[in-house]
């Protein structure tokens, strides 16, 4: 590790080449468009994620590139391209964990607060996966988006599968 790592995010971890922040906490200090909560120490029940699986990981990354390719080329390359992860002070921060396997979770980081999602969803108690959990995140409420549909079908190794939990 370098000694002048400004970021939150750990620097040594594998993910960090993939531009996937991972933190130890669900607030950082950063506003990475993506994070991901990883604190493997059971001693520490509030924090506790696990790392994703090689799967979940090309979920992530495919995920980190549907945030990204909200804005322009022009904006990717003079602000996102030059540092190791993409950061807009201006953006909600979507950090993720994994609370178990096909458990994962999120909160939303606003200019006001963090927003936690709901254990359930409408009455569904059964965890939800990764797959799950994005349709969830950027779907329409009840429906899907087509415009993340057809992402994800230009990413077929991350989402082959259909999603656990889905409606």
């Amino acid at each position: 590790m370098t000694s002048h790592w400004p970021y939150d995010a750990r620097e040594d971890d594998p993910l960090a080449a993939l531009r996937i922040p991972v933190v130890g906490t669900l607030c950082p200090r950063y506003a990475y468009l993506v994070a991901l909560c990883v604190d493997e120490d059971p001693d520490t029940p509030l924090w506790y994620g696990e790392r994703p699986t090689a799967v979940e990981t090309a979920q992530l990354k495919a995920f980190v590139g549907w945030r990204r390719h909200q804005y322009s080329a022009t904006w990717i390359a003079a602000h996102f391209d030059p540092q190791p992860f993409d950061i807009d002070s201006g953006a909600s921060c979507c950090t993720l964990i994994k609370r178990g396997e096909n458990d994962w979770a999120y909160v939303v980081d606003s200019w006001r607060m963090a927003v936690p999602v709901p254990e359930t969803w409408e009455g569904k108690e059964q965890p939800l996966d990764l797959h799950g959990l994005l349709d969830r995140i950027i779907g329409w409420g009840d429906r899907p988006n087509p415009e993340w549909e057809r992402w994800k079908a230009g990413h077929p190794g991350a989402f082959e599968l259909p999603a656990a939990g889905r409606r």
